[in-house]
């Protein structure tokens, strides 16, 4: 084997064993905190140091069928973690399995499933800042935007 080929596969394995502990490192703790007939929502907990001084919830999976965020939101509180050791994050993962892809019925569904496990335990825990994921089809609305409390 070449010297180059030898250097490509150890930096392979370097790379592989980074993003490995990166996950081992992260994992957060789990817990599945609702379920019923139109799905499960579990709360992930991710490290934090016992000197938080922010709290952040973070819900993802809520409309079925936008994918884009059920995967981003997961590794983006588990990085945020890491590198914001004053911060506990917080992830309410929604898994809808009655009717996902139908569009209507399946963001009624998870919609249903925030409402009765999410919004409660959000409420007990009081976090300052609660984040809902979304994404959209290229041509629906414009670009990105934050909505606050006061546009509901």
């Amino acid at each position: 084997m070449g010297k180059r080929i030898k250097i490509i596969v150890i930096s392979l394995i370097i790379i592989f064993a980074a993003i490995l502990g990166f996950f081992i490192l992260t994992e957060g703790s789990s817990e599945v905190i609702g379920e019923n007939e139109l799905g499960l929502v579990t709360k992930v907990n991710y490290p934090h140091s016992d000197n938080a001084t922010v709290k952040i919830a973070v819900v993802s999976g809520m409309h079925s069928r936008e994918n884009l965020h059920k995967f981003i939101l997961p590794l983006v509180c588990r990085a945020f973690a890491v590198t914001h050791s004053d911060v506990e994050i917080v992830n309410y993962c929604v898994k809808v399995t009655d009717s996902p892809e139908k569009f209507e019925k399946g963001r009624a569904n998870g919609e249903s499933l925030v409402h009765d496990y999410v919004v409660g335990d959000v409420a007990k825990s009081d976090p300052d800042l609660v984040i809902i994921g979304h994404d959209h089809e290229p041509g629906y609305g414009e670009g990105y935007y934050i909505a606050t409390p006061t546009m509901d």
